[in-house]
């Protein structure tokens, strides 16, 4: 370039004939003699200073330690409210998805991540007591034999299956609102399953519950006796057809030599009178309160993907209109799906996620997604010369020594003194805007104490429902229940006969005489 740029001032050479003489390009050539300077992504105008990209790197790391991240659709609306405080172009004040990605480039720290939605009810019952709770009740099942013989670790949980993909995308004429995809059947209609396993990858029949008085012969149809057909009047899942699958297929599939546990969202009275009455050491394990979804084997690993595969099955029947799921054939649907889903391999990486099989007390503290921390930069905050790192030191020392401040309220200190330095104040540190972000979402906090139903068993850490004391209380319970019933039963037959005896009953009974 610098020789075609020698040629054409010395005039020996035109433009275009330097350009291909020297193998350059004619418009790079012609910029570089007419001095026009291309300007490269690097070299454009930040509509914001390092310091205040710094503050917005902070506040987005900042929020996900609350629970409440901020996305793109948020920070459109946060940066032209900073960027309204600056004398800048119009232009410029908008929120771009090349500034989005440009910004993105140069805080490395950041990026954007799938959210996980949790119910803050719940993530305020996982607390490190109810986490240690349960980390001990698993060590010492672990100790007494209960969680070494995969054979002998079993797990249960029903689901909802719709017979009809109802909400799919297709193709239609712009603007239209409502576009109809008719099937046979009702559209309500979804079929309760249970599915269980054991840690050695053990598959037992899947119960498939309808709703109904009878079984119907269209349900068996081609399912070549693959799962256990149930029925009861509200097809959803009861304490009669749970004790009954239990004592068919469950007990007599136990083939451990030793203890063997059944892991549980719940248990009823039924049920564990089932397992005490069996000749075989069982132990009926209730996992706690709220926490299913990240702690049972079944919802890390099984119910989920197959959901996925059964949804994605619904979608290809679309193109056979002649093969149509309803309710007469969902079973020999779902059977045929089962088959070819491979739930072994699925319930033994489940349990090995929940930490049950093998015991893994790590495994346990991960399994509920806590926010993460952002990490905490090694280098000088922002972008501060060497020749200040001593006396910033000094500063760290003093505010240590003479305040008695902890390591982040120092940095706090000394970050909002280097912003000062570099002519950036904010009005609100990222720590406090994240918190008024926090209640503005999510509003304030009750602790008021909920009082706990005797009704139900409180399963806060988790709970082992066969110890010989909760099935004392049970049995306790169960007799009071039946004394309260045959208390009832009385009162209402002694109000029966106060009615028949009432002067006016005995005055009609004396005018029919």
């Amino acid at each position: 370039m610098d020789k075609a740029v020698r040629a054409v001032e010395s005039r020996e050479l035109s433009q275009y004939a330097a350009a291909r003489v020297y193998r350059v390009p004619r418009t790079s050539l012609w910029e570089r003699l007419k001095g026009v300077r291309r300007m490269k992504p690097g070299d454009q105008a930040r509509n914001f200073s390092a310091a205040e990209e710094d503050y917005i790197e902070q506040l987005l790391l900042k929020c996900p330690e609350q629970g409440v991240p901020l996305n793109k659709a948020i920070l459109r609306r946060i940066i032209p409210t900073l960027a309204s405080t600056k004398d800048m172009p119009e232009r410029r004040k908008k929120f771009t998805d090349f500034w989005h990605r440009e910004f993105l480039k140069r805080h490395p720290k950041i990026s954007q991540r799938i959210s996980h939605g949790v119910s803050r009810k719940k993530a305020r019952q996982w607390t490190p007591t109810t986490r240690e709770g349960w980390i001990r009740l698993l060590s010492d099942l672990h100790c007494s034999g209960g969680l070494t013989d995969p054979r002998g670790i079993w797990n249960f949980d029903e689901s909802a299956f719709q017979v009809a993909e109802k909400v799919i995308t297709v193709y239609a004429l712009r603007g239209t609102k409502n576009v109809l995809s008719y099937f046979d059947g009702n559209d309500r209609e979804l079929i309760t399953v249970l599915a269980g396993g054991n840690a050695a990858g053990e598959i037992l029949r899947t119960l498939i519950l309808f709703d109904g008085k009878v079984f119907l012969t269209s349900h068996f149809h081609e399912t070549s006796n693959r799962c256990h057909i149930g029925f009861n009047s509200s097809g959803v899942m009861d304490n009669a057809t749970f004790t009954s699958y239990i004592r068919e297929e469950v007990i007599p599939r136990m083939t451990a030599e030793k203890l063997t546990t059944i892991f549980l969202i719940c248990s009823t009275w039924n049920f564990l009178s089932e397992c005490v009455k069996s000749d075989k050491e069982i132990s009926v394990v209730i996992l706690p309160s709220g926490q299913t979804g990240k702690l049972q084997p079944m919802d890390l690993r099984v119910f989920g993907p197959l959901k996925k595969y059964w949804r994605d099955y619904l979608r290809k029947l679309t193109l056979t209109p002649t093969e149509e799921v309803t309710k007469q054939n969902f079973a020999a649907h779902f059977v045929k799906n089962w088959d070819n889903f491979n739930m072994s391999a699925n319930i033994v990486s489940g349990f090995v996620a929940s930490g049950i099989y093998p015991f893994n007390p790590e495994a346990v503290c991960q399994a509920y997604m806590e926010p993460v921390a952002a990490p905490v930069s090694e280098d000088v905050p922002l972008s501060v010369a060497n020749v200040y790192v001593s006396e910033l030191e000094k500063v760290r020392v003093a505010l240590r020594e003479i305040h008695l401040l902890n390591e982040a309220a120092v940095e706090n200190c000394i970050e909002f003194v280097v912003r000062q330095a570099e002519g950036f104040v904010p009005a609100v540190v990222p720590e406090k805007l994240a918190d008024d972000w926090h209640l503005s979402v999510m509003g304030a906090h009750n602790p008021k104490k909920r009082k706990l139903k005797e009704s139900r068993l409180h399963a806060e850490a988790g709970l082992i429902a066969t110890d010989s004391k909760v099935i004392a209380a049970l049995e306790q319970r169960e007799k009071e229940k039946a004394e309260k019933m045959k208390k009832s039963k009385k009162t209402t037959a002694r109000a029966l006969t106060d009615v028949t005896n009432t002067p006016q009953k005995k005055r009609f009974k004396m005018a029919k005489k």
